[in-house]
């Protein structure tokens, strides 16, 4: 990714919190409720997105897509009033929600959708695997889909590796009873030479938790599923060599906007890598090759806030960047959100690993 790029205007925040901040406060309870549901954990470095992905998560169900209709419902008054305040932040005030910096009990969200209408998720399941041999959850088509989402939204500072003030045991150990992790990779932090901060989080949360799991590795590896999720595709310094490369292609269909497609989405993770060699996010890829099973990583080219579709309801690839100033509650101009979210690639990463945790149980039958 050539550095002379072009970004928009305004570029989502960048400076991470302070370590031994409150994010990282000891005292931390981590425990998974005591249920079948699949246990997902989002993880991230500081300032990653990971809060933003997750209000897109909510904004997603309200969006016409290629992706069926959703119904996303709290569970707790806790969980409802945090949804609240993200798609408020988001969507009503067009502001980028403050990182958090708050530790507290898990939230858990109820996920109903319906895929009917949708090419997805048709007999999931290895490709090379003779048509004789599939199972029912193979030889049928995926139309609906319920799961549970448990959530503690933990800091990205909370994985700081210079953080001595989190209790880095109990999440590792929570990290390790977890299903699946869905990664947030940021490569606009990656473009930033003298920041590490990437491949240091990276290398010691697994390294830790290689250590944690080392007498259950299966052939010397985690059992982890995992989606890593490259973020900020909006960005001019994504999308546009991503084009550029074909990595990336505009869709037939409106609002005509960029995507990867699934056939690319390893490959273009791979020259996300490459373009930054120096900054040595290439370990970030080769740790997810030797570290997991090879088939139970996937990788997408993610947006929480998507692309600027003009009036007309088409994105115009000369002026499409969705960041912009706005003006806040006390009519200060700020750095925000210039139109409507239109989130991309949110809900697949989610669905696509609560698939594969169901699909690996004996006995389960997927959705």
């Amino acid at each position: 990714m050539a550095a002379s790029v072009p970004g928009p205007q305004v570029n989502y925040p960048s400076s991470p919190p302070a370590a031994g901040s409150p994010s990282a406060a000891s005292g931390l309870t981590l425990s998974w409720p005591n249920d079948s549901e699949p246990k997902i954990f989002f993880w991230g470095p500081p300032f990653a997105g990971k809060t933003t992905f997750l209000g897109a998560l909510f904004i997603a169900q309200h969006r016409p897509q290629d992706f069926g209709t959703w119904a996303i419902t709290a569970n707790d008054d806790r969980a409802r009033q945090f949804q609240k305040d993200l798609t408020n932040s988001l969507e009503s005030k067009r502001q980028f929600p403050k990182a958090n910096v708050d530790i507290e009990a898990p939230m858990s969200w109820t996920f109903h959708g319906d895929l009917s209408n949708t090419s997805y998720g048709m007999r999931h399941g290895p490709a090379d695997v003779p048509k004789i041999l599939r199972g029912p959850r193979w030889n049928r088509r995926i139309t609906d889909i319920n799961f549970t989402l448990h959530l503690q939204d933990l800091p990205g500072g909370t994985f700081d590796p210079t953080n001595t003030a989190t209790d880095r045991d109990q999440v590792v150990e929570h990290l390790a009873k977890a299903d699946a992790i869905l990664y947030l990779h940021d490569p606009r932090r990656d473009a930033d030479e003298d920041d590490s901060t990437t491949v240091e989080f990276f290398h010691d949360m697994l390294d830790s938790l290689m250590f944690n799991n080392r007498n259950d590795l299966i052939k010397g590896r985690l059992h982890h599923y995992v989606a890593a999720c490259v973020t900020k595709f909006d960005h001019p310094g994504v999308y546009r060599p991503a084009l550029k490369e074909t990595f990336a292609i505009v869709d037939k269909n409106r609002p005509r906007a960029p995507r990867v497609t699934r056939e690319n989405s390893r490959a273009f993770f791979n020259w996300i890598c490459d373009q930054h060699r120096n900054a040595g996010v290439d370990l970030v890829r080769s740790a997810l090759a030797d570290k997991f099973i090879g088939s139970r990583v996937s990788y997408y080219a993610t947006s929480a806030v998507g692309f600027y579709e003009a009036d007309h309801g088409i994105v115009d690839l000369a002026d499409c960047s969705n960041l912009g100033t706005v003006r806040d509650e006390n009519g200060d101009m700020v750095d925000g959100i210039r139109g409507p979210l239109h989130p991309i690639n949110v809900l697949e990463p989610l669905v696509d690993l609560v698939i594969k945790i169901r699909q690996a149980r004996p006995g389960t039958a997927a959705p």
